[in-house]
């Protein structure tokens, strides 16, 4: 496709010329994403309400045992939290998650989940306490796949909700993670939420490239760019 500029009479400075070929640029790969196919990676994962399969998961540090099968939180209000090191609002989430855990006790049980192996994630999260001046108490899954594959996404964080009865109730942003929406939780199981959703081109090798995801869906209209790895 041809672009034709129209001839002026005063050149136009090299810097505009370049933004404004950067610009005409940008839009035209907006339109070319838009005419390919474009799958919600969340939609062919457990869906809301739909049981959530009783998998044991290994690698768990900083809990009672290195081992749990997910039914050792029934009755209790269960938020997975997929993170990585490298995933700054993530990592931001921590005293967040801590402090709630703290409120609610017993009734509720985050745990952080990664794919990345604890050699890597351990003296991380040793050093964050450490700039944090406190420990945090959440129960960490390291080298993660089993509960990666049960709620496939790219975009990170991503928190996955089970509540009392084993029941999904919900696919979520950070925004979700509120003291209002866990109380809610706890009262009604079928409390909703506002739902998350990862969506990619279906024509993309997604193992060899980065995207830059704008994560947009606050409903307070925050904005938060994070760099995902797809893996």
């Amino acid at each position: 496709m041809a672009i034709l500029w129209p001839k002026l009479k005063h050149r136009i400075p090299a810097k505009s010329y370049i933004l404004c070929l950067l610009a005409v640029t940008f839009f035209m790969c907006l339109n070319a994403l838009g005419q390919n196919q474009t799958i919600d990676l969340t939609a062919t994962g457990i869906q809301i309400g739909q049981q959530v399969p009783d998998i044991t998961v290994s690698n768990i540090h900083n809990y009672k045992t290195s081992t749990a099968k997910l039914s050792d939180f029934r009755g209790k209000l269960l938020i997975i939290d997929f993170w990585a090191t490298w995933c700054s609002p993530c990592v931001a989430m921590i005293p967040k998650m801590d402090s709630l855990q703290k409120v609610f006790g017993d009734k509720v049980q985050f745990v952080s989940v990664t794919y990345q192996k604890e050699e890597e994630v351990l003296p991380f999260l040793e050093k964050f306490e450490k700039q944090q001046g406190k420990h945090f108490e959440l129960p960490v899954v390291t080298g993660d796949t089993s509960l990666h594959r049960l709620f496939p996404h790219r975009i990170l964080p991503h928190y996955a909700w089970i509540n009392k009865k084993g029941l999904l109730q919900g696919i979520t942003e950070l925004f979700e993670i509120t003291t209002l929406n866990v109380q809610n939780s706890l009262t009604d199981p079928t409390y909703k939420l506002i739902q998350k959703r990862d969506f990619y081109r279906a024509d993309v090798d997604l193992k060899n490239i980065v995207l830059l995801n704008p994560v947009v869906s606050s409903p307070r209209n925050e904005h938060y760019f994070n760099i995902t790895e797809l893996l």
